[in-house]
């Protein structure tokens, strides 16, 4: 908590308590395209090496050009490839969105609106 880096809202609101974290961008083609935290190692002291994150930045070397390129990840941004996620919009509407109805560009998870942002 001494980071002046880190919000505390989340364990606030959650009673959650972090102790270690590990963040790193998801990249495609030098794009970020995510983000992938750690929290709380188990073992080790409860604190991340740098063996954790070598073994974090393989992971993520092959994960983010396979997400990237992945349906879900598109029709999240907004540029479905018309093929349908159970479940999703695209499915239902067959993938086309359009008017009101269209896909926001910007996803924000409850809880986590960015700073001097207010949630919906």
């Amino acid at each position: 908590y001494d980071n002046p880096h880190f919000n505390q809202t989340i364990d606030k609101k959650t009673g959650y308590r972090t102790r270690a974290i590990l963040c790193m961008p998801i990249k495609a083609d030098d794009q970020v395209i995510g983000v992938l935290q750690l929290i709380n190692k188990i073992s080790g002291g409860g604190v991340f090496t740098s063996d954790d994150e070598d073994v974090m930045n393989i992971f993520l070397a092959i994960a983010g050009p396979l997400l990237a390129e992945s349906n879900l990840y598109s029709q999240i941004q907004g540029r479905s490839k018309g093929k349908g996620v159970e479940g999703t919009a695209g499915e239902r509407d067959g993938g086309s969105r359009t008017g009101s109805d269209s896909v926001s560009s910007k996803r924000v998870m409850p809880g986590f609106a960015e700073e001097g942002e207010e949630e919906d």
